[in-house]
């Protein structure tokens, strides 16, 4: 059992977007999965015939109340469904259904059509969000919930590469924060500048070294089913491509073609893949793509239940984004970031579950499961 000894709060808003005074909590059972870089997702369950049931219509906003950080989170509710008297309710949070549905055009009508990029994570991602949203030329785009915190000094994060035309501003935020070793959040704050008091503050995080080689003097978070702080889930060890050939512009022997990896591996140590950048020339550009496309090949993914002990707890000590330890016994140890976060709730269990490395995909997952199942197929 963890700090979700109760169920956690939810309040739904009208369709003023006011908070309302009523708090759900009439639900079966919840699940939140919050990603360190990405969108995240929600289920809950709740008897169909109850009088709350009545506000999980499609599109509805909700406040979602964090227990593991106190910070409520703007929800959108996507798909309720019915079935033998139950309701699901399954969504998104609001930032990630904004930046899923948002088509990157800012710069596509001016000079080479791209609107090109070379900084600090943190300037990048602002710039995204702002020039696609929150300033878009297309008053359309605009969004009246959404503001960037104030910018600090240092600026955060390693320098990125980002060209944009046309894809989603969710693929180029993963992408931004993945080169510049970052994330993002965005939260609920007071602003009474808004009829319906509050807006939505999209923050940078920064991920803190806890591993017992950090150069902080921070205390290491160390989990092991040995000391009864972790229960193994699944673990998977991709050996990927150490070598990323990319190809630009250019034609035949005139194209832009660079090597990006361990340039010095041979024989079974050298593992290619092969990268193709369209009509990109900037070699810097074409260096992050190959660098992108290695580290997102080569995956170690550990998924493993959270057991609170009296020497550290999660959302205090250790959160979304850390660099940890984790003791797999006869498996050795590994130093990871924490990339997901699973909080699950239902009437007799509370469960928090941390994905470590790099979060499989459903697909990946399906067809590694199909490949060790059914040897005789070949995926």
């Amino acid at each position: 059992m963890s700090m979700l000894m109760s169920a956690p709060e939810l309040r739904v808003c009208g369709d003023d977007y006011k908070v309302t005074g009523v708090a759900i909590d009439a639900y079966t059972s919840f699940e939140y999965v919050e990603r360190y870089r990405g969108r995240h997702s929600w289920e809950l369950e709740i008897d169909a015939n109850h009088p709350q049931a009545r506000y999980f219509t499609a599109g509805r906003i909700i406040h979602y109340y964090a227990p593991d950080t106190g910070k409520i989170i703007p929800l959108i509710a996507k798909q309720p469904s019915i079935s033998d008297g139950v309701m699901t309710v399954s969504g998104n949070d609001y930032l990630g259904d904004r930046a899923e549905y948002t088509i990157l055009r800012y710069g596509t009508t001016t000079g080479t059509g791209t609107d090109s990029i070379v900084d600090a994570a943190d300037t990048v991602i602002r710039h995204l969000i702002d020039a696609n949203i929150i300033s878009a030329a297309d008053p359309q785009n605009r969004d009246p919930y959404l503001r960037l915190e104030t910018q600090v000094e240092p600026i955060r994060g390693g320098t990125v590469t980002i060209d944009s035309r046309y894809q989603t501003l969710l693929e180029q935020l993963e992408s931004a924060a993945t080169q510049g070793g970052v994330g993002w959040e965005a939260v609920v704050v007071d602003d009474e500048t808004l009829e319906w008091g509050w807006g939505i503050e999209i923050r940078l995080r920064v991920g803190t070294d806890r591993t017992e080689g950090n150069t902080s003097d921070i205390a290491p978070i160390i989990l092991s089913e040995e000391s009864g702080t972790a229960k193994l889930k699944s673990f998977d060890d991709f050996l990927g491509p150490t070598v990323a050939i990319v190809a630009g512009d250019g034609e035949g022997a005139s194209r832009i073609q660079i090597v990006v990896g361990d340039l010095t591996a041979t024989g079974k140590d050298r593992r290619e893949i092969f990268v193709d950048a369209g009509s990109e020339s900037n070699p810097d550009t074409l260096t992050q793509k190959g660098l992108e496309a290695l580290e997102t090949s080569d995956t170690t993914s550990i998924e493993a239940e959270y057991l609170p002990s009296g020497s550290f707890t999660y959302g205090v000590d250790f959160g979304i984004g850390d660099t940890i330890t984790i003791e797999m016994g006869d498996y050795g140890a590994y130093d990871l970031p924490i990339v997901v976060v699973t909080l699950g709730w239902t009437a007799n269990n509370a469960t928090i579950d941390l994905t470590l490395g790099t979060e499989l995909k459903d697909v990946v997952r399906l067809i590694r499961d199909v490949k060790r199942t059914i040897p005789a197929i070949r995926v």
